[in-house]
């Protein structure tokens, strides 16, 4: 087992849900505190890598960005939803309309993604933008990264569901996901996208809110829920 960092954005404010009881209806009630940005350690199960995840800064942009080499890459990751290839920082800065994430190493940024509501609902929260840097590929850090989103996602923002969409040319970015428990589900329409004059079709994946393996002596006191509503998108 390592230690992973979590830091648990919301501007330069949180909300920590601190649950007194749980019964049949689930957690209630919840005493409400306001603090600012808070550190939080837990533990994952990975013998692999050390990593942490953090509020998105607007000084890892050109980190992130040096990640997609090529156009394909590129549509892989955005469905082009941030602008044509290749973005400037001012396209990118979209995505702190969202709940953005870094993850990092005692090597520096290797990994981001974000996190939103897709609909009114706050049961739901949806993976987007999710990518690791090249170099860290094949060893464990996506997984590692997708782990401690989960965690978030059902242990302390409380959600039911996560949710997040995968162009089908994208076989390894699947694998992945599939890997940390993602499950197929089958839409009423297959969301489709014209990208470098083909047409790629996307996989819709879901995971239901349950455990998610963790050390033995790992403990969770709080709760977080960020109501941050967007319109859906499969990436």
């Amino acid at each position: 087992c390592v230690f992973c960092l979590l830091v648990l954005p919301r501007q330069n404010q949180l909300y920590l849900r601190s649950k007194l009881l749980r019964n049949e209806h689930g957690l209630i009630p919840f005493r409400i505190f306001k603090m600012n940005f808070s550190m939080r350690q837990i533990q994952i199960c990975e013998e692999k890598c050390m990593i942490g995840i953090r509020p998105y800064k607007s000084t890892d942009v050109d980190t992130i960005l040096s990640w997609c080499q090529d156009e394909k890459t590129f549509y892989q990751w955005t469905a082009g939803i941030l602008g044509n290839y290749p973005i400037t920082q001012k396209e990118f800065c979209f995505v702190e309309s969202l709940m953005p994430f870094t993850a990092f190493d005692e090597t520096g940024i290797v990994g981001f993604f974000t996190l939103r509501n897709p609909d009114e609902s706050l049961d739901e929260l949806r993976f987007g933008f999710v990518i690791v840097n090249p170099h860290k590929r094949g060893k464990g850090y996506g997984k590692a990264m997708l782990r401690l989103g989960l965690k978030f996602v059902f242990e302390i923002y409380g959600a039911q569901k996560a949710s997040l969409g995968v162009f089908e040319n994208n076989l390894s970015a699947y694998c992945c996901y599939k890997s940390v428990g993602f499950n197929d589900t089958v839409l009423d329409t297959t969301e489709t996208y014209c990208v470098l004059g083909e047409e790629w079709k996307c996989k819709e994946l879901i995971m239901e809110n349950r455990s998610i393996p963790i050390c033995q002596n790992n403990h969770y006191h709080n709760h977080n829920r960020i109501n941050n509503t967007t319109q859906r998108q499969s990436v």
